[in-house]
Parts: structure tokens; sequence; C-alpha cells
């Protein structure tokens, strides 16, 4: 009995590492499927997948369908100019947040002026210079991250804002 047990240990030690790789290239081979089905975000073709869900759940007729989908077109564009226009708003906004935000560091500078020793004020210096730079490396890895959450932080409007 206790080679038995043995034996399936030994057996089950080789089997794991097998399915484990197998998994992963059963991932790896259905995620460029999985990415042109669905488009960036999880974000499919929303008319095809509106429609479908439409007719399958409310088991729509062909008749039915030539009405529902000029009705489906018509949302889904109204959708995608009320996103644009939100994200046109947001770059607005960020852009007006940096430039208070930098208008407000230049004041700080202004006001401690009169009250630091040289040195304190060339130690402020160098602590914006370093915090500029941190910023511009920020901003650029944003960038380099692409599509997505996150994409276009950094200085200037993100991609598809104008």
């Amino acid at each position: 009995m206790t080679k038995t047990i043995s034996q399936s240990k030994k057996a089950l030690r080789r089997l794991v590492p097998t399915a484990v790789s197998l998994g992963a290239l059963l991932m790896v081979a259905l995620a460029p499927s999985i990415s042109e089905a669905r488009g960036p975000h999880g974000e499919g073709p929303s008319e095809e997948r509106m429609l479908g869900h439409l007719q399958y759940r409310l088991k729509l007729t062909p008749e039915q369908m030539e009405k529902v989908r000029p009705v489906v077109q018509e949302e889904i564009a109204q959708r995608q100019a009320l996103k644009a226009e939100h994200h046109k708003k947001m770059a607005e906004a960020r852009n007006e947040f940096r430039k208070a935000m930098e208008s407000r560091r230049g004041r700080l500078g202004e006001r401690l002026d009169g009250i630091l020793t040289p040195e304190q004020k060339e130690e402020f210096t160098k602590m914006n210079e370093e915090r500029r730079a941190r910023m511009e490396a920020r901003g650029k890895e944003w960038a380099g991250r692409g599509h997505g959450k996150g994409a276009g932080r950094g200085p200037g409007p993100g991609p598809g804002c104008q």
C-alpha cells in the first residue's frame, strides 16, 4: 500500500509542472484571439456584443433585429461622442490644474525669498530642480506605457485628447 502512495506522489510531482505549462501555453495561444475580439480595456465591438446580447436575452425576431440595430447604432454613436467630450473636458481641466499648481510653486519661492538664508535658498532651488526631474521622469514613464489606465499622464494631454 505504501508503495502505491509513494508512486502516486511521484507521478503527481511530474504531472503538476506539466499541467501548469500546458495551461500557460493555452493562455498564450488564446490571448491574441481574446484581445482581437474585445479590444483595449475589455471593450469589444460593443455594437455587435450589445445586439447579440439583446437578441439572445429578448429572443428578438429577425424583423425586430432590423428595427433594433439602428437604435443601438445611434445610442453607441451618442455614447462615443459623450465620452470624447468628457475626455476633452478632462484634458482641459488637467492643464488648468497644472498651470495653477506651477503658479503656486513659484509664489512659494517668492514668499520664502525674504525669509531664507542664501544657503537655504540654494538648497530650496536644488529641491525644486530635483522635483522637476522626478516629475519629468514620471511623465516619460507614464507616456511609455501606451493606452489604458494612466495613459498620457505627465506633460500635456493624453492620447486621443485634442
